[in-house]
């Protein structure tokens, strides 16, 4: 979360591919953390979602957003993109698109 308040990061996109199991509450969680990142004026995607997790993750959730897996990471980064160019998207554990790196807080 703290990455995504960044001044200017409006896209937060999770890779989903190695995610083997969500249950009810893992699906909430993501329902609440999109409420939370869309009251900061952050979108929250989700990319590769296979078999069980996108299923359920459907099932649960009512949120267009995130009922909709894009079907690989970059094409989540472009759609949000192309919504909006000048955005920059943070995609937790791989890179950020646009600007560096968040700095590291230890010595």
């Amino acid at each position: 979360m703290a990455a995504a308040a960044q001044q200017g990061i409006t896209a937060v996109v999770i890779d989903a591919a190695t995610v083997p199991f969500v249950d009810v509450t893992a699906a909430r969680m993501l329902a609440a953390l999109a409420d939370d990142l869309r009251a900061r004026r952050v979108e929250l995607r989700l990319a590769r979602g296979v078999g069980q997790v996108r299923d359920l993750i459907r099932s649960v959730i009512v949120d267009p957003a995130l009922t909709h897996f894009f079907p690989t990471v970059q094409e989540a980064v472009d759609a949000v993109s192309e919504s909006a160019p000048s955005r920059r998207t943070f995609i937790p554990g791989d890179r950020v698109h646009g600007c560096p790196p968040p700095r590291s807080s230890g010595p």
